[in-house]
């Protein structure tokens, strides 16, 4: 074989472990498995690695701002103060807690944390425990449908109290045509009972 066609050899060697190298890539950023990427080279298992770490690390940071974050921490001590005060303010603190999630939208979890996560202590939000994760699931689970029931009741109690008003107002503007129609209602559903009766 001459040094021509070792070298022709070693070319295509080289362009073969690219596209390798490149299928590798393409396949990692289609989101393959830990177990599809064992036949990978070392180097990009050690990109890999390195990556997953970089995100770790990232959500172990925000995990820990968010521990020493004084609005944060101030914001969930009041979310937690409105939910236990809300019976005993007749439902006023509910404005707040609407507020708070309002606000959870808008500036997200650095200032205003979801429903739910005011609960869990800000020192074991970083863990990963299974117990934590469920608890802090299940108030969260919890927290939201409970919050939208609760604004429905005030819906439900203002539309009531408008009709209440609007009848005292009725009876108030004009008592005799009030009673007259209360009369007259009542006398023509009796009417009718009583001809069935005797019927």
């Amino acid at each position: 074989m001459g040094v021509d066609e070792k070298l022709l050899d070693i070319n295509r060697e080289a362009e073969e472990k690219a596209g390798d190298l490149q299928a590798a890539k393409r396949e990692m950023s289609l989101g393959a498995t830990p177990e599809e990427s064992a036949g990978l080279s070392l180097r990009e298992q050690v990109q890999v690695s390195r990556q997953e770490e970089l995100r770790a690390n990232k959500k172990q940071e925000k995990n820990k701002s968010l521990e020493t974050n004084p609005v944060r921490l101030a914001t969930d001590s009041l979310l937690k103060g409105a939910w236990k005060n809300l019976i005993t303010s007749w439902g006023l603190t509910l404005l707040y807690i609407d507020l708070h999630v309002i606000l959870n939208k808008v500036f997200g979890d650095k200032f205003f944390g979801p429903l739910g996560e005011e609960w869990t202590p800000a020192k074991i939000r970083h863990l990963s425990g299974s117990e934590i994760k469920k608890t802090a699931g299940c108030l969260k689970a919890g927290e939201t449908p409970g919050c939208a029931i609760l604004n429905l009741l005030v819906l439900a109690i203002i539309i009531g109290l408008l009709a209440l008003v609007s009848l005292i107002y009725s009876v108030i503007s004009d008592p005799v045509g009030t009673f007259w129609k209360i009369l007259s209602d009542w006398v023509s559903k009796n009417l009718s009972s009583f001809a069935a009766i005797f019927k």
